[in-house]
């Protein structure tokens, strides 16, 4: 399990006004809530081949109205030990919500090669069952 802070879209879920940050065991651990529904948020980064993060740069392309049928015709991912792509996210306990950015390795380092995704309600639980 990743930490929220050092992911690349920390900033942006610091900014967002859904996600609370708080401190427990005398500031030393920090937790991030989606704070609609109060539910803790857990982080994540997974490596994959060249092919599925391509995949991936297409679910996160994805409107809206399209991104269940878009699931049910393409197989989750397979994650791999290390790969030439990154998903980071976070992915709130309770399904509700989930934030996604894909990276790709360049230079020696991870640098985003999209912006970071917000989903809510029946979409979050959509890419949360597809990423699990």
């Amino acid at each position: 399990m990743a930490s929220i802070k050092k992911l690349e879209m920390a900033k942006v879920l610091s900014n967002d006004s859904r996600i609370q940050f708080t401190k427990s065991c005398f500031g030393l651990v920090q937790h991030a809530v989606y704070t609609p529904t109060n539910s803790r948020l857990q982080a994540f980064q997974d490596e994959y081949a060249t092919d599925k993060g391509e995949l991936l740069k297409q679910l996160l392309a994805c409107p809206s109205d399209k991104l269940e049928a878009f699931v049910k015709s393409h197989a989750a991912p397979e994650k791999a030990a290390m790969g030439p792509a990154r998903l980071e996210g976070c992915i709130s306990e309770d399904h509700q919500f989930a934030a996604l950015q894909l990276l790709g390795y360049s230079d020696f380092d991870y640098r985003p090669l999209t912006e970071v995704k917000t989903y809510e309600g029946r979409d979050a639980e959509i890419i949360s069952s597809y990423l699990s």
